[in-house]
């Protein structure tokens, strides 16, 4: 990773005693199939990525050396890639990655309890770093940012919590959790998912939602953290039963998120469900691509997302009319039949689109297999039939929804399919296949 040398010396002053703690154990439920194998942190993103790398990249160029993993649903994947990249990167800048497996730690099937009770669970591992405050990162978000600036702002305004916050538009922010704060940064309430959120001071249009990053004093989570622990109504999740509590006693501020690469827009993103997946991809292709190129003095990812965007361009210019391929992810590997159509679409590793196939709005996973001709996107009740297809419209595409379509729809010419074909002057045989 190329970084500049005077700023990343800079970060590393500002960041070296504030220990990050990755939260990346969840499920991604709302991602359905697409988790069912691997957790949401380790979910490819781009052509060679994944969603933790986002969380990493940020913390690599932030300055932090040490990083608490705690891991939990399908951590197979994960556990490599932070074994197998990232953890020498942070070994090269004097740190380590620890990953604290919840089953191991808690010593019980069920894992960690909840957010905050990951953390609670590793409270020995933390105080053995003495530090005076901690870093709580998601592991499942699209972003770029730097750490230290929101370590400046806690430290500024003495906070015993910040919580790092996006502009979002008002008319979307009742999908998050809205802060309200004073002209000092002082937050005076926070709104989970409100109906009418509040705007933000200075901008009408947008409200603040919360990203789910926090920076904390050590002392005084540690002290939250027992209290909570020993609430037998607690869900031991940091949004809903940790925050409240100190917005409530006056400690918390709010840091607004701010692209670390000059110029650029700041950009943030919960890919958690199919719909914000798609969209994210899609930012790399149209008009909003600039807010994830590729840039020297803050790289995000093992590959840049902004030459992979070029690449795909470039793909689709070089095999397909542009007009075949409008606003569509095309990553490495995958192929695309002559005279397909795609709108809106995302192709991962590996999927190949059949001939004269027309795709609208969907998410065609790794290894998938598209018949020639295959038309999904176009009929809702249709694809709600076969595939997994959200009210936006989203539609996840996988190898064994293609699968079980080809299996249905074959058994119902006639109860039985065509086996084999016997030789020219033969009699053909049909092998009943129910």
């Amino acid at each position: 990773m190329h970084h500049s040398a005077n700023a990343f010396r800079a970060n590393q002053q500002v960041m070296a005693d504030c220990p990050a703690i990755l939260l990346a154990g969840g499920q991604g439920s709302r991602l359905y199939e697409m988790t069912k194998n691997d957790c949401k942190p380790a979910i490819r993103f781009g052509d060679h990525a994944r969603i933790v790398d986002f969380a990493l990249g940020n913390a690599h160029n932030s300055g932090v050396r040490h990083i608490l993993a705690a891991t939990q649903y399908r951590p197979e994947t994960l556990h490599r890639r932070l074994a197998g990249f990232w953890n020498p990167i942070f070994e090269g800048q004097g740190g380590a990655i620890d990953v604290r497996y919840g089953p191991v730690v808690t010593n019980s099937a069920d894992g960690y309890a909840g957010t905050a009770a990951a953390v609670a669970a590793n409270i020995a591992r933390i105080d053995a770093l003495s530090p005076e405050n901690v870093l709580i990162l998601a592991a499942d978000h699209v972003y770029r940012m730097n750490y230290g600036d929101m370590l400046k702002t806690h430290q500024a305004i003495g906070a015993d919590l910040t919580i790092a916050a996006a502009a979002v538009p008002r008319a979307k922010a009742s999908a998050f959790g809205i802060i309200a704060a004073d002209a000092n940064g002082r937050i005076t309430d926070f709104l989970e998912k409100p109906a009418d959120p509040p705007a933000m001071r200075d901008d009408p249009a947008r409200s603040f939602a919360s990203m789910g990053i926090y920076i904390f004093r050590w002392k005084a989570l540690r002290a939250a953290l027992i209290s909570d622990m020993n609430d037998d109504q607690s869900r031991h999740d940091f949004g809903f039963d940790l925050v409240p509590g100190f917005v409530a006693a006056g400690g918390a501020a709010v840091h607004r998120l701010e692209n670390p690469v000059p110029g650029s827009e700041a950009y943030w993103r919960d890919v958690g469900t199919l719909d914000a997946y798609r969209e994210a991809h899609l930012d790399l292709v149209r008009s909003r691509r600039e807010v994830l190129r590729a840039d020297r003095s803050w790289p995000v990812l093992p590959a840049a997302l902004g030459g992979v965007a070029a690449l795909a361009s470039e793909t689709l210019t070089g095999e397909l009319e542009p007009r075949d391929a409008a606003h569509s992810f095309i990553a490495s590997h995958s192929v695309i039949g002559n005279a397909a159509h795609l709108r809106g679409s995302v192709l991962m590793q590996g999927s190949v689109v059949g001939a004269g196939s027309r795709l609208r709005n969907c998410i065609v996973a790794s290894g998938a297999l598209i018949d020639p001709g295959t038309v999904i996107g176009e009929d809702p009740a249709e694809d709600a039939r076969w595939f997994r297809r959200t009210p936006a419209g989203t539609i996840l595409v996988t190898p064994a929804m293609l699968s079980r379509r080809r299996r249905d729809r074959g058994r119902n010419v006639a109860g039985a399919r065509i086996a084999a074909i016997e030789p020219a002057g033969r009699a053909i045989r049909f092998r009943h296949t129910r």
